[in-house]
């Protein structure tokens, strides 16, 4: 008879909770990935009307992994007007040997944003030009300050540059400031063009469905992390910058192609349907990074159920769950 299932509230997660862990379990999940160990079809996507929200339905099963998950995830943009975050969710984890649920973690999102701030990360580094003088960040929400936090003890520089569309204008000054009192050197660009010319690591942390930047301000040697893309519809890169680009990088080719950056850019005749190479082959080592500090590279990010498995995986063992 099976027993009552347990809910494991996000207090408790965060009990067990630490950054090194992280990174170094997605890294691994990216390897596996890359490597062909991993069982994941493609992930279900509701969209509501006017890009107001999304949410998402990923699972799979790591090969020989005791578990496999199913995660929900979901983003609704309005929710700060009406005092809620913008991010929810849950992962049911489920026993790969019986097919029995054996937990849900109530996460309320916070395993995806963790998860995701964890890749760009890995994604930052990977491809890190040496002469970095500040981040540049396009994107002022959730997730744009996650990913400079975790970044940060890896880079020799605090100063950081934010730039938002006009609409987000106000928000993205509140977030410039709140950068500040957490001890980084912020400042809001007027435009796009002057991140650009100024970052050569620039991250895209936004819903939109338009290209945020222009190609032809991307200076050589840029390094660019893209996260918004996750959806169809959704674009945050200038096509013709992956024609620019020496390296490509991207966490599944097929998904990307579907509904990342890089599919823009391949449908645009921006850059060949195989111009991409596996995120986890780079961070293995199986494939070179960047070669120089004058190259353009970009890694493409989707997000893909692998991290979302090793994430259910990690906490189940920390709280003890069998």
């Amino acid at each position: 008879m099976q027993t009552e299932l347990e809910v494991i509230p996000l207090d408790r997660l965060k009990s067990v909770f630490d950054k090194e862990t992280i990174i170094d379990k997605v890294k691994e999940a990216y390897i596996s990935h890359a490597e062909g160990k991993v069982n994941s079809p493609a992930p279900g996507q509701l969209l509501f009307d006017g890009r107001k929200g999304d949410c998402h339905i990923k699972f799979g099963h790591v090969i020989e992994a005791p578990y496999f998950a199913i995660k929900i995830a979901s983003g609704h943009y309005d929710n700060p007007k009406i005092g809620l975050p913008v991010n929810s969710g849950l992962v049911i984890v489920m026993s790969a040997k019986t097919g029995r649920p054996v937990t849900i973690l109530a996460d309320e999102g916070w395993i995806t944003s963790w998860r995701t701030a964890a890749a760009g990360c890995l994604a930052a580094r990977s491809m890190l030009p040496s002469n970095l003088d500040a981040v540049g960040m396009i994107g002022s929400g959730h997730q744009a300050g996650l990913q400079l936090e975790w970044v940060s003890p890896f880079l020799d520089t605090k100063k950081v540059i934010v730039w938002n569309v006009d609409k987000f204008k106000a928000e993205a000054e509140v977030f410039v400031s709140e950068l500040n009192q957490k001890g980084f050197d912020a400042r809001f660009a007027d435009n796009s063009q002057e991140l650009t010319e100024k970052c050569r690591l620039i991250y895209t942390t936004t819903p939109s469905t338009q290209a945020l930047f222009d190609s032809s301000h991307i200076k050589p040697g840029t390094h660019i992390v893209a996260l918004g893309a996750d959806s169809p519809g959704k674009q945050e890169l200038d096509t013709e910058v992956f024609g620019r680009a020496s390296k490509i990088a991207t966490d599944d080719h097929k998904q990307c192609l579907d509904h990342g950056d890089f599919g823009n850019a391949v449908r645009a005749g921006k850059v060949s349907e195989n111009g991409d190479v596996k995120f986890g082959d780079i961070l293995s080592g199986k494939i070179q990074g960047r070669t120089s500090d004058e190259e353009i590279t970009i890694v493409d990010l989707t997000g893909i159920p692998a991290l979302d498995i090793a994430m259910a995986t990690l906490f189940c063992e920390r709280l003890g769950i069998q």
